[in-house]
């Protein structure tokens, strides 16, 4: 047998053994039956990585709970683009023109996390008032 040959042998039996672990560790994970969630889910009762479906008034309960988280990001992302701005005011006095540019497409992206936050929170808001007996 020449090299070539058994080269492709010793490639073929890699990729081969390779997909056989594969579907192992997938066969093990489980792809259905029973489970912590219920019949036919396929979750194995992964608490962190199941989603948490609440009810509407525990919805309506974490008002508090939701306002203070966002309060929180927004604080962050303000001192974060205060921060950047100052980095990027530095550069553009040493004349770093590359840099100064990279710094203001980071301020940029800060600015449209903290629109998303802004948009999410006012359509929560709708909601609450929609839903929530007590608001």
């Amino acid at each position: 047998m020449n090299n070539k040959s058994r080269f492709a042998v010793a490639l073929t039996s890699t990729v081969l053994i390779g997909t056989l672990a594969i579907g192992a560790v997938a066969s093990a994970a489980g792809g259905g039956g029973t489970s912590a969630d219920g019949p036919g889910t396929g979750r194995q009762g992964l608490p962190h990585l199941t989603a948490q479906h609440l009810t509407t008034q525990q919805k309506c309960d974490k008002q508090p709970e939701i306002a203070s988280r966002v309060t929180t990001a927004k604080q962050r992302l303000e001192q974060r683009i205060a921060t950047v701005q100052q980095r990027k005011d530095a550069a553009d006095a040493a004349g770093h023109t590359e840099r100064s540019a990279k710094l203001q497409q980071r301020i940029d992206r800060l600015h449209k996390v903290e629109t998303r936050i802004d948009t999410k929170y006012a359509d929560y808001q709708t909601w609450v008032k929609a839903n929530c007996p007590a608001a």
